[in-house]
């Protein structure tokens, strides 16, 4: 596995070349675009049955090279580059695919977050924005908050977070019990002199974890709301501390989806709080109004926050690339509504 800059980079200059694997990329996008729910029409080209399982292996393998790249301080364009060919491969599967696929919601969240972190934020929310609703049912918890803060929806994703903590499904407690509960049920249908160890303590211990994940995942995304609306980093790297703990389990336990999830957000609360305009907006301008500065400041930026789609920040726009001079600029063109 490779594990240097140097390594890592030269797998994905590889991944993105043109015709890479037969052109892969290829293949997939002119499949999906004659499919219908899945199916080729009659007289379409012949395309491997392996396709589908080829652009999901070369998604998410790419995905992970990004990320590694990433937290490596790696090339950044070559981990954008490798961001959005990883999205789109994925998106190749679900783009007019088989509706009934029980992996689509997560294939499609997946595939928007890799856009995001990209820096594609506009597709990501095309691509979400129109089918979150009905594929909701099919999206895991982490999945839907997840979706929500990539849509911007911060009053669902409040609403949603305060119907859970309400319901105590996730407390400390409540797990504990049915914890007890289940295992000894399990010693009375086992009836043996081994117990639940032999008979899948597994299929009692994993739902408890999952939802003990869950809880902390929804706990970190409502502190990270709480950076967002007051300003404090330290919130956002509490939020940060939580994922990062129950990231470490899931690679423990081999909960898969659950991981990626957990390793995109992470990723994902970084990006977004240094796109914020908490950290865009500069604190102390040097104008002849600049005594207003502040207070003009946090109402801008919670006027914006409390929006039913939250404008956290100038996005689509590429902040990281633009002079200090142009991005006051353009804050001060929103302020005047023009």
């Amino acid at each position: 596995m490779a594990s240097t800059i140097e390594e890592i980079e030269d797998l994905i200059r590889q991944a993105v070349s043109t015709g890479y694997r037969g052109r892969l990329l290829e293949r997939g996008i002119a499949r999906s675009m004659i499919w219908v729910d899945g199916v080729l029409p009659e007289g379409a080209p012949g395309f491997a049955n392996k396709l589908s399982y080829d652009l999901l292996s070369y998604g998410y393998s790419l995905l992970s090279l990004a990320i590694r790249l990433r937290e490596l301080d790696g090339d950044d364009l070559l981990c954008r580059a490798a961001f959005e060919k990883s999205a789109t491969a994925i998106m190749d599967v679900i783009q007019n695919g088989n509706p009934e696929d029980p992996e689509r919601g997560f294939h499609r969240v997946l595939s928007a977050s890799a856009y995001h972190l990209g820096r594609f934020s506009a597709k990501a929310f095309s691509l979400l924005h129109d089918d979150v609703e009905e594929e909701e049912e099919n999206l895991s918890q982490i999945e839907k908050i997840l979706s929500l803060l990539m849509l911007r929806q911060f009053d669902r994703l409040e609403i949603s977070i305060m119907e859970w903590k309400a319901s105590g499904i996730g407390s400390d407690t409540t797990i504990s019990a049915n914890l007890e509960s289940e295992i000894d049920h399990l010693n009375e249908v086992t009836n043996t002199q081994n117990g639940p160890e032999e008979f899948g303590i597994e299929s009692v211990e994993i739902p408890a974890i999952d939802l003990a994940i869950t809880d902390n995942y929804l706990s970190a995304i409502f502190e990270f709301l709480f950076a967002l609306e007051t300003g404090n980093e330290k919130y956002l790297y509490g939020a940060i501390d939580r994922i990062q703990n129950s990231l470490t389990i899931c690679g423990e336990l081999n909960l898969l989806p659950q991981w990626w999830v957990l390793r995109i957000t992470k990723h994902l609360l970084q990006d977004l709080w240094d796109s914020s305009f908490h950290k865009v907006i500069p604190l102390t301008p040097d104008q002849i109004h600049g005594a207003d500065w502040s207070s003009l400041r946090w109402l801008f930026i919670a006027s914006l926050f409390k929006r039913s789609k939250s404008e956290i920040d100038l996005w689509p726009l590429r902040i990281p690339d633009e002079p200090e001079h142009l991005l006051r600029f353009k804050v001060i063109t929103c302020c005047d509504g023009t």
